[in-house]
């Protein structure tokens, strides 16, 4: 896409969506490398999977959009941003996730919304794993790590 010509609101989003998931993947990878805890290791390994396959499924409508590009930077700007994240704050990190999914997901809705497939395996799975994230953040929040992991799984076993 040149300069010149404008993005459509679908390829918006989906642009947006696409490089969120590279980010996420770069983000929670770096995270987990500096976890020095077994558990929250775990758990961070497992969001980088569940976003770097979200990534995977989406690439192939960003390239059918021509929206790829901007991949590396996303990348580098996740890596980055987990340097500035302490490990031993669990509690505030899983509070992050909590403030600022909602407008993910919202992004996300309008995005499979509006897509000329609503019912595209890829968007489904898009929305679905914002839920699961959201879902595993809850419950970490309410004091339950040990059921924070079956969404997650749920949604590696069943994406769209």
């Amino acid at each position: 896409m040149t300069e010149h010509q404008t993005e459509t609101e679908y390829q918006k989003l989906l642009r947006e969506a696409y490089n969120g998931e590279v980010f996420g993947d770069a983000f929670f990878g770096a995270l987990a490398a500096r976890q020095p805890d077994a558990d929250r290791r775990e758990k961070l390994l497992t969001l980088q999977t569940v976003e770097a396959r979200t990534a995977t499924s989406l690439r192939r409508l960003a390239t059918a959009a021509h929206v790829r590009g901007g991949e590396a930077e996303a990348r580098r700007t996740g890596e980055e941003l987990a340097q500035g994240v302490n490990p031993a704050e669990w509690q505030s990190f899983v509070n992050g996730l909590l403030e600022f999914l909602p407008s993910f997901l919202a992004s996300f809705e309008r995005l499979r919304e509006i897509a000329g497939t609503p019912v595209d395996p890829a968007l489904t799975a898009l929305v679905n794993h914002e839920r699961a994230i959201e879902r595993f953040a809850e419950l970490e929040a309410k004091g339950e790590p040990k059921k924070s992991m079956k969404p997650l799984f749920d949604h590696l076993r069943t994406p769209a």
